[in-house]
């Protein structure tokens, strides 16, 4: 019974790992102007991403055959202590949310 477990555990893991477990992801890669950068999403896919501070920007991409997609926000500058939170949604269902909340002394 025990090695029936093993083998389900084992089966379950290998079509885990089968299905393509690397998930989308996006990350800051300037602030002014804030540019975000996606990678792995499905080739041609198109992606909408929200960009929030104390404005809320919203841009539409598709992603390269590699599934990457690079996005300028221009009239969108971080600053210092500035939290801000971006999301990118497929028409698939796929939402990424990544929020940064920056860690800044007391200023007084």
């Amino acid at each position: 019974m025990r090695m029936l477990v093993l083998a389900g555990l084992a089966l379950a893991l290998a079509a885990s790992a089968a299905s393509g477990a690397i998930q989308p992801r996006i990350a800051t890669t300037a602030t002014a102007p804030l540019t975000v950068r996606g990678t792995s999403f499905a080739p041609g896919e198109r992606v909408t991403i929200l960009a929030q501070t104390h404005l809320r920007r919203v841009r539409i991409v598709t992603a390269s055959a590699r599934g990457t997609f690079l996005v300028r926000f221009p009239a969108m500058v971080v600053e210092g202590c500035t939290a801000y939170l971006l999301r990118a949604s497929t028409p698939r269902g796929v939402t990424v949310t990544r929020k940064v909340v920056p860690v800044c002394p007391n200023l007084q």
